[in-house]
């Protein structure tokens, strides 16, 4: 790997992540076990995303989705970490026996803040085109804008290397045809629920009661329409599906969801209209949307080339495939020439790298691979 800037930065100095999961807590328990200052911003909670998933299991055993690092710091701390009875632990007992105790550990609880979105990402006395200097351009800090939900509220922060751990987002695809968006989904987007839900929130559980759009075929659709139809209370559920111009046809089975064989069997007959509590369509996309507080969605869905069907609900819920989320490091235009030969993890601004399934890191134990590598590099 050539590059025409130096990527190791000595401590101190300061690391900004950006993600509460497990790679985000890892890198930062990681750079201050070498001695960086570190400020991790997560925009709800830690380990928000896995809580949503409750007891499904984890996609990989307990002993790749934990390191000797984190079970020294809890060791450290006195409150050593509860092993599960099974060798792939529910993911609300993943967080709560692990990642949240480890974020609590004083190598790094002063360095979380949580309910904190990272709004913009820049660079200090540089513009967002890369100059034939990049030793100098490496030079210089970044900025971030955190918009903290507490005391603090919204501030600036510096730093001299930023890590992206925020994953792959929900809702980054339009929901019209082809990916586009549609008429009124920037206006109306902080009313729809993006992803999988957690449906142990109170303010989830009043879903139940109402008339739910769903729209999506990825994991967190399945795992949203079972476990609603499990528990509806006097509600129901369109499913509305995408539909694709190739012989694609959505077999739920071919998801790599943990999906059980009674799970894929459940889907399997409300697809085929099975369930009266749930009505399943096929669309392109969703045309428009609209949403009043009194008379709650209207919706239009792409049905054919020529044709839509209105459709009103009482919420809405998105769970698209996923796609990269880059719109709060857009004053660094990051879609630019990656070195040649470097690691999944680097993009073109100096200093600025990417871990975890963003980053092309298809499981955790992968993850944490690319966290070791990093900073094997820096450091």
């Amino acid at each position: 790997m050539t590059l025409d800037w130096d990527p190791e930065i000595d401590s101190p100095a300061t690391i900004a992540i950006v993600g509460g999961g497990p790679i985000g807590v890892e890198s930062a328990l990681y750079a201050r076990f070498l001695g960086y200052d570190v400020l991790l911003c997560d925009n709800k909670r830690i380990g928000d995303s896995l809580l949503a998933w409750g007891d499904r299991p984890m996609p990989c055993a307990w002993s790749e989705a934990t390191t000797s690092l984190g079970l020294a710091a809890l060791e450290a701390q006195g409150t050593p970490a509860k092993f599960p009875d099974t060798e792939f632990p529910p993911c609300r007992q993943y967080v709560e026996n692990y990642l949240l105790p480890v974020a609590r550990t004083d190598l790094i609880y002063d360095s979380v803040v949580i309910n904190a979105p990272v709004r913009s990402i820049s660079r200090i006395s540089t513009g967002n085109n890369l100059p034939t200097d990049l030793a100098l351009r490496a030079e210089q800090e970044f900025r971030l804008l955190v918009e903290s939900q507490n005391e603090r509220g919204q501030f600036s922060q510096l730093a001299d290397i930023v890590l992206d751990c925020t994953g792959n987002s929900f809702g980054v695809r339009g929901l019209a045809t082809g990916g586009g968006l549609a008429i009124g989904e920037r206006e109306f987007c902080h009313w729809i629920h993006y992803g999988k839900l957690n449906l142990s929130r109170p303010t989830v559980a009043e879903l139940l009661k109402q008339h739910c759009v769903i729209f999506g075929d990825s994991a967190a659709a399945c795992a949203n329409v079972l476990e609603m139809s499990n528990c509806l209370a006097a509600g129901r559920i369109t499913w509305v599906l995408p539909k694709y111009l190739s012989e694609h046809r959505f077999a739920p089975d071919s998801l790599n969801a943990n999906l059980s064989t009674s799970e894929i069997d459940q889907l399997q007959q409300i697809l085929k209209g099975n369930n009266s509590e749930i009505a399943v369509l096929q669309a392109w996309g969703l045309e428009k949307v609209h949403f009043e507080s009194a008379a709650g969605w209207n919706l239009t869905l792409q049905t054919s080339e020529e044709e839509t069907l209105e459709l009103g609900a009482d919420q809405l819920i998105v769970a698209v495939e996923q796609n990269p989320d880059w719109r709060f490091a857009a004053p660094l235009q990051l879609n630019k020439t990656i070195p040649e030969n470097a690691p999944s993890f680097f993009t073109p601004e100096p200093h600025y790298y990417v871990l975890g399934s963003k980053s092309g890191a298809n499981s955790l134990p992968s993850g944490i691979i690319q966290i070791r590598e990093l900073f094997s590099i820096v450091g």
